[in-house]
Protein backbone atom coordinates (compact mmCIF):
# COMPACT_ATOMS: atom_id res chain seq x y z
CA UNK A 1 0.00 0.00 0.00
CA UNK A 2 2.92 2.01 1.03
CA UNK A 3 4.22 1.57 -2.54
CA UNK A 4 1.41 2.53 -4.55
CA UNK A 5 0.59 5.85 -2.30
CA UNK A 6 4.18 7.06 -3.27
CA UNK A 7 4.06 6.09 -6.79
CA UNK A 8 0.62 8.16 -7.11
CA UNK A 9 2.13 10.90 -5.52
CA UNK A 10 4.93 10.86 -7.71
CA UNK A 11 2.66 10.59 -10.81
CA UNK A 12 0.71 13.84 -9.87
CA UNK A 13 3.73 15.90 -8.91
CA UNK A 14 4.68 14.69 -12.32
CA UNK A 15 1.05 16.02 -13.43
CA UNK A 16 1.81 19.25 -11.35
CA UNK A 17 5.13 20.12 -13.30
CA UNK A 18 3.72 19.28 -16.70
CA UNK A 19 0.28 21.81 -15.71
CA UNK A 20 3.06 24.48 -15.28
CA UNK A 21 5.19 23.67 -18.36
CA UNK A 22 1.43 23.74 -19.84
CA UNK A 23 1.22 27.33 -18.79
CA UNK A 24 4.57 28.29 -19.36
CA UNK A 25 3.13 27.78 -22.95
CA UNK A 26 0.87 30.22 -22.73
CA UNK A 27 3.44 32.90 -24.90
CA UNK A 28 3.40 30.71 -27.86
CA UNK A 29 0.03 29.29 -27.23
CA UNK A 30 -3.57 30.82 -27.30
CA UNK A 31 -4.61 31.10 -24.03
CA UNK A 32 -8.45 29.45 -24.50
CA UNK A 33 -5.86 25.84 -25.24
CA UNK A 34 -3.84 26.56 -22.65
CA UNK A 35 -6.80 26.13 -20.54
CA UNK A 36 -8.27 23.52 -22.34
CA UNK A 37 -4.92 21.84 -21.65
CA UNK A 38 -5.09 22.56 -17.84
CA UNK A 39 -8.23 21.31 -17.69
CA UNK A 40 -7.52 18.22 -18.98
CA UNK A 41 -4.62 17.47 -16.82
CA UNK A 42 -6.70 19.01 -13.86
CA UNK A 43 -9.36 16.03 -14.56
CA UNK A 44 -6.36 13.13 -13.80
CA UNK A 45 -5.60 14.15 -10.59
CA UNK A 46 -7.02 12.21 -7.36
CA UNK A 47 -8.68 14.32 -4.33
CA UNK A 48 -4.65 14.92 -2.49
CA UNK A 49 -2.92 18.06 -1.87
CA UNK A 50 -1.30 18.00 -5.61
CA UNK A 51 -4.98 18.34 -6.97
CA UNK A 52 -5.51 21.33 -4.47
CA UNK A 53 -2.17 23.18 -5.93
CA UNK A 54 -3.50 21.97 -9.60
CA UNK A 55 -6.63 23.74 -8.77
CA UNK A 56 -4.62 27.19 -7.64
CA UNK A 57 -2.82 27.02 -10.58
CA UNK A 58 -5.65 27.03 -13.26
CA UNK A 59 -7.45 29.77 -11.35
CA UNK A 60 -4.43 31.98 -11.42
CA UNK A 61 -4.45 31.44 -15.34
CA UNK A 62 -7.89 32.19 -15.23
CA UNK A 63 -7.29 35.30 -13.20
CA UNK A 64 -4.28 36.28 -15.53
CA UNK A 65 -6.70 35.95 -18.32
CA UNK A 66 -9.54 38.39 -16.50
CA UNK A 67 -11.98 35.22 -15.57
CA UNK A 68 -12.80 36.21 -12.85
CA UNK A 69 -15.69 34.15 -12.11
CA UNK A 70 -13.80 30.63 -13.19
CA UNK A 71 -10.98 31.88 -10.78
CA UNK A 72 -13.54 32.81 -8.04
CA UNK A 73 -15.03 29.22 -8.34
CA UNK A 74 -11.45 27.36 -8.15
CA UNK A 75 -10.13 29.54 -5.44
CA UNK A 76 -13.41 28.84 -3.77
CA UNK A 77 -13.30 25.17 -4.07
CA UNK A 78 -9.65 25.47 -2.89
CA UNK A 79 -10.49 27.46 0.36
CA UNK A 80 -13.56 24.69 1.03
CA UNK A 81 -11.60 21.81 0.61
CA UNK A 82 -8.38 23.09 2.35
CA UNK A 83 -7.77 23.48 6.17
CA UNK A 84 -7.30 27.13 7.52
CA UNK A 85 -4.05 28.39 8.06
CA UNK A 86 -2.65 25.66 5.15
CA UNK A 87 -0.38 27.63 2.43
CA UNK A 88 -2.88 26.55 -0.10
CA UNK A 89 -5.96 28.43 2.07
CA UNK A 90 -4.65 31.33 2.32
CA UNK A 91 -3.18 31.79 -2.00
CA UNK A 92 -6.62 30.56 -2.62
CA UNK A 93 -8.05 32.98 -0.13
CA UNK A 94 -5.54 36.11 -1.21
CA UNK A 95 -6.91 34.71 -5.00
CA UNK A 96 -10.48 35.53 -4.10
CA UNK A 97 -9.71 38.88 -2.68
CA UNK A 98 -7.83 39.56 -5.94
CA UNK A 99 -10.52 38.45 -8.28
CA UNK A 100 -13.37 40.21 -6.43
CA UNK A 101 -11.03 43.25 -6.98
CA UNK A 102 -10.85 42.80 -10.66
CA UNK A 103 -14.28 42.37 -11.01
CA UNK A 104 -14.75 45.67 -9.30
CA UNK A 105 -16.56 44.20 -6.44
CA UNK A 106 -14.32 45.88 -3.60
CA UNK A 107 -16.27 45.18 -0.71
CA UNK A 108 -16.14 41.72 -1.20
CA UNK A 109 -12.59 41.47 -1.43
CA UNK A 110 -12.49 44.16 1.64
CA UNK A 111 -13.70 41.00 3.39
CA UNK A 112 -11.44 38.49 2.40
CA UNK A 113 -8.38 40.63 2.85
CA UNK A 114 -9.78 42.17 6.54
CA UNK A 115 -10.45 38.16 6.96
CA UNK A 116 -6.89 36.98 6.38
CA UNK A 117 -5.06 39.84 8.42
CA UNK A 118 -7.32 39.66 11.35
CA UNK A 119 -6.59 35.73 11.27
CA UNK A 120 -3.13 36.29 12.08
CA UNK A 121 -1.89 32.64 11.35
CA UNK A 122 -1.32 33.54 7.80
CA UNK A 123 1.42 31.67 6.04
CA UNK A 124 1.54 34.79 3.85
CA UNK A 125 3.62 37.45 4.12
CA UNK A 126 0.98 40.38 5.14
CA UNK A 127 2.58 43.78 3.68
CA UNK A 128 0.95 42.42 0.47
CA UNK A 129 -2.39 42.00 1.93
CA UNK A 130 -2.42 45.23 3.82
CA UNK A 131 -1.27 46.79 0.12
CA UNK A 132 -4.30 45.16 -1.61
CA UNK A 133 -6.73 46.24 1.13
CA UNK A 134 -5.33 50.10 0.51
CA UNK A 135 -6.10 49.36 -2.99
CA UNK A 136 -9.82 48.47 -2.09
CA UNK A 137 -9.64 51.34 -0.07
CA UNK A 138 -9.36 53.57 -2.28
CA UNK A 139 -10.97 52.08 -5.04
CA UNK A 140 -14.03 52.06 -3.33
CA UNK A 141 -13.55 55.57 -2.58
CA UNK A 142 -12.96 55.52 1.10
CA UNK A 143 -10.15 57.29 1.84
CA UNK A 144 -10.35 57.69 5.55
CA UNK A 145 -10.10 53.69 6.50
CA UNK A 146 -7.37 53.50 2.96
CA UNK A 147 -4.98 56.21 4.91
CA UNK A 148 -6.15 54.67 8.38
CA UNK A 149 -4.57 51.51 6.99
CA UNK A 150 -1.81 53.14 5.68
CA UNK A 151 -0.75 54.75 8.79
CA UNK A 152 -1.12 50.77 10.56
CA UNK A 153 0.87 49.40 7.98
CA UNK A 154 3.66 52.06 8.40
CA UNK A 155 3.77 50.92 12.04
CA UNK A 156 3.26 47.34 11.56
CA UNK A 157 6.00 47.20 8.82
CA UNK A 158 8.85 49.98 9.72
CA UNK A 159 12.27 48.01 8.34
CA UNK A 160 9.79 47.25 4.73
CA UNK A 161 11.70 48.13 1.74
CA UNK A 162 8.52 49.75 0.83
CA UNK A 163 8.06 52.48 3.30
CA UNK A 164 9.42 55.34 0.93
CA UNK A 165 5.87 54.09 -1.32
CA UNK A 166 3.58 54.13 1.27
CA UNK A 167 4.88 57.48 2.61
CA UNK A 168 4.10 58.64 -0.72
CA UNK A 169 0.70 57.24 -0.62
CA UNK A 170 -0.09 58.57 2.63
CA UNK A 171 1.18 62.83 1.86
CA UNK A 172 -0.68 61.84 -1.36
CA UNK A 173 -3.92 61.19 0.42
CA UNK A 174 -3.34 63.39 2.94
CA UNK A 175 -2.64 66.44 0.31
CA UNK A 176 -6.14 64.90 -1.45
CA UNK A 177 -8.44 65.10 1.16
Amino acid sequence: IRYHQQVEGMRMESLLVEMENTRNQGKTKQPSQVITDLETALGKFSESVQKLRARLLLADVFYQNEQFDKSIELYSDVTGKASVGELSHDLAQSGLAYSYEGKKEYKKAIGIYRAIIARKTASLPLLPVYLGLVRCYELDKDRKNALLLLRETKNKFQNSTDMEKIDRQISRMEGSS
